[in-house]
Order: C-alpha cells, then sequence, then structure tokens
C-alpha cells in the first residue's frame, strides 16, 4: 500500500480530474459546507498548502486568532474572482504538478484513518 503522503497526492489528482469534467457553474455551487461554495473548498486547501505558515500566522491575527472566521474569509479571498480556467490551472500547475507544503501542511504529516486497514 502506498504510504500516506502518496494517497494524499494522488487525491489531490483526483480532485483535478474531476475539476476537468465539471461545467464552470459548479466552481460557485453551494458545496456540503455550509456557507462554502467549491471554489471556497478549493480556496481553503489551496491556501493551507501554499501560504507560508508564518504567513498564514499574520492572516489569522488579523481575524483576533478566530481560525474559523480566518479560515473562512481567506479561503473565500483565495480564489475569488478567478474564473473557472483559472482555478483549474492553478490545480493543475501548482497542486498537482509542484505538491506545494508551505503552510500547514508543512507542519504536520497525513494520517491514516483508523477505519482503513
Amino acid at each position: 500500500m502506498a504510504d500516506e503522503m502518496t494517497m494524499m497526492w494522488e487525491e489531490v489528482a483526483d480532485i483535478g480530474d474531476l475539476l476537468h469534467e465539471l461545467d464552470d457553474a459548479a466552481f460557485d455551487t453551494p458545496s456540503l459546507c455550509d456557507g462554502w461554495a467549491v471554489r471556497d473548498v478549493l480556496g481553503h486547501m489551496g491556501a493551507g498548502h501554499t501560504t507560508p505558515f508564518p504567513s498564514m500566522v499574520m492572516r489569522v491575527a488579523k481575524y483576533g486568532f478566530n481560525v474559523t472566521k480566518a479560515s473562512l474569509n481567506e479561503s473565500k479571498q483565495f480564489l475569488a474572482g478567478k474564473s473557472a480556467a483559472d482555478v483549474r490551472r492553478f490545480w493543475d500547475d501548482v497542486m498537482v504538478t509542484e505538491h506545494p507544503r508551505k503552510g500547514i501542511p508543512s507542519s504536520s504529516r497525513p494520517r491514516r484513518a483508523s477505519w482503513i486497514t
């Protein structure tokens, strides 16, 4: 079985494949996360992987260290105003190709869920 990092990047690539199957309007469709559109969820993952940790701490400080509020607002801002083509290109060129781990992911290691054997 592949290690957790390999599995994570395979999932990122699978998300990229899915993004190419979605029509452009789907990026602004509400996700399963209340108050978050699909692009916001992608922004959350993108910001978490590409924003250097010290910069992320400063961004959270702007919200009085309210991580929930910072996460929502920063995630929404990350891909705001970007076309669906721009989002796909970011995902392909940065998330899939570069495997960035500059932010919070750089300080943690993915853990295998307890239900995976």
